[in-house]
């Protein structure tokens, strides 16, 4: 599944936070109960200090930009479940949510490509809204977590 020097990217189920590793060793165990390999890593951060993938919970990716890719959709998740929540207060009041009927219609394209979900955020933002502009020109705050800026 991975190769010996093979660099990873993990990403800690439950902080979000991003940690390269490099894979180091492969060790295959043949047992009665059956065959069992494990990968050894070593992380940029901690350099000498090593564990077994297998024993993370984690999300594992290959490339940089799968990584990326992964981050903008639960990103983008994140905002959308916020927004649905913001407009369904909205709606306890018994004020019409507007707005959100146009920016559908506008973002429908008669294509099959898929839309350019990129954006490119700043290294160091003080912890403050990052402005994100969506394809169809709809610009949202918003507030990253410290791990992933």
């Amino acid at each position: 599944m991975f190769e010996v020097g093979q660099v990873l990217y993990l990403v800690a189920i439950k902080t979000a936070k991003v940690v390269p590793a490099r894979v180091t060793a492969i060790t295959t165990t043949k047992t009665l109960e059956g065959e069992v390999t494990s990968h050894r890593l070593e992380f940029a951060d901690a350099p000498g200090q090593a564990v077994d993938l297998e024993e993370l919970n984690v999300e594992i990716f290959k490339t940089g930009e799968d990584l990326r890719k992964f981050m903008l959709v639960n990103a983008t998740a994140a905002v959308d479940q916020q927004v649905k929540e913001a407009e369904a207060k909205v709606g306890d009041w018994g004020i019409p949510v507007t707005g959100a009927k146009k920016r559908k219609r506008r973002s429908r394209k008669k294509t099959n490509e898929a839309p350019d979900l990129s954006a490119t955020l700043p290294m160091d933002n003080g912890g403050g809204p990052v402005t994100v502009v969506l394809e169809d020109g709809v610009k949202a705050n918003v507030i990253l977590p410290a791990e992933l800026t």
